[in-house]
């Protein structure tokens, strides 16, 4: 009989501890993640910053810098990143041949909504809501230079929440955003003269960094090399800080 009652607390016990595990799980995952500010704007404000986005940050900050062939810095703020990534639908819509409401029912496809960035401790962390999971997804970024000065792109962790999720999932998921990515621009290479806006450059040619950047991720190093569309002066990226909120964009020119 004690052996009898014994196993029964003991089992008891195992569920008990399986429950309290599980409910912590569950607490976890659904924990909004440290940082996330995703950017909620009106309509008039969404407008204002696609053009701040294409003229200031993107013309003036960094064209301009790039066109004097020497040595820069660039940098970008959570909160100017978040405003833009809540202003994507207006920003592609910069481009004639991109109709209104293109990324928005891109995103809504997908079942994501309310992107957000946050820029801490040498990590680029990007956060997203998910309809499929009711949770929000968030995966950290991080960047290295080789000896050759080549970027490497490391996805270091997936979370839903604030849980860590396995690299088995990590893994697959990767893969079908980069599936996504490389079907969605497909094609858009030779059409960016017909898309250009003010100073030619075209919203599709930050689409194109993004894709380089994305297919990067835990694959072969890329050349940082970036060509200007307006001068079609070559910058290189020798180093990419962040910390604090702040991701810093050293340039130089490119050799050669």
């Amino acid at each position: 009989m004690r052996i009898a009652r014994t196993a029964k607390w003991a089992a008891v016990t195992a569920v008990a501890i399986v429950a309290i595990v599980l409910v912590w799980v569950y607490l976890r995952a659904s924990m909004v993640p440290l940082h996330y500010s995703p950017a909620h704007l009106s309509a008039a404000q969404r407008d204002l910053a696609a053009k701040e986005f294409l003229n200031r940050k993107v013309l003036d900050e960094f064209g301009n810098a790039a066109q004097l062939n020497k040595p820069f810095e660039w940098s970008i703020t959570e909160e100017e990143m978040n405003r833009y990534l809540g202003s994507m639908d207006e920003i592609a819509s910069c481009a004639p041949s991109v109709e209104p409401g293109t990324v928005n029912r891109a995103m809504a496809e997908a079942g994501l909504w309310d992107p957000a960035v946050a820029f801490r401790d040498g990590k680029l962390t990007l956060m997203v809501k998910s309809a499929k999971y009711e949770k929000v997804l968030s995966a950290d970024l991080e960047f290295s230079f080789n000896d050759g000065r080549m970027l490497l792109v490391r996805l270091s962790t997936v979370r839903s929440g604030r849980l860590a999720l396995p690299d088995s999932w990590l893994r697959e998921r990767l893969d079908e955003v980069k599936a996504s990515l490389s079907a969605d621009l497909a094609g858009t290479g030779g059409r960016h003269s017909g898309l250009a806006r003010a100073g030619g450059v075209s919203p599709l040619d930050v689409a194109d960094v993004l894709k380089v950047v994305l297919e990067a991720i835990d694959s072969k190093p890329i050349q940082p090399v970036l060509v200007w569309p307006v001068s079609q002066r070559r910058v290189l990226v020798e180093d990419i800080r962040i910390a604090d909120g702040v991701l810093t964009l050293r340039v130089t020119p490119a050799p050669g």
